[in-house]
């Protein structure tokens, strides 16, 4: 679904409303509140599509993903001897394994991210404050 122009209602709103009271207390400008919200929906919708997607080829090939990537083999193999990919060569034989969460990773990283920055910020001289900055620490 096209979330682009999102039609307005009052859960949309609500909704809106709900994450800016947890996220007002980081001490970030406004443009940076929203800002967060938007990279975490943008990333797990990424996710969340990526899987929506594998479930659509898995109805519509007939393969499991096991299946797929079993036919794929002899081509990457192949791929991989050449010499012309000599990092994805390198790779570990877990590198794409199922048992890594890379939403859990990604997720972990982002927040690590807001956290370095609601640090900086929560460091910052009075002077380098701005009247938004001020309203959201009260």
């Amino acid at each position: 679904i096209n979330q682009a122009r999102t039609v307005l209602g009052p859960s949309a709103l609500r909704g809106l409303e709900l994450a800016l009271i947890g996220l007002r207390s980081m001490g970030l400008r406004d443009p940076e509140l929203i800002s967060v919200i938007i990279t975490v929906n943008s990333f797990v919708e990424g996710l969340a599509r990526t899987r929506a997607d594998a479930a659509e080829a898995v109805r519509e090939t007939g393969l499991s993903d096991q299946e797929f990537w079993d036919n794929q083999s002899p081509y990457l193999e192949r791929a991989m001897l050449s010499g012309a990919y000599p990092m994805m060569a390198s790779l570990s034989e877990d590198t794409f394994s199922s048992e890594f969460d890379h939403f859990e990773f990604g997720l972990r990283r982002l927040i690590a991210g807001f956290e370095a920055l609601v640090e900086e910020r929560s460091t910052e001289q009075p002077e380098e404050q701005t009247p938004e900055r001020a309203a959201a620490r009260k």
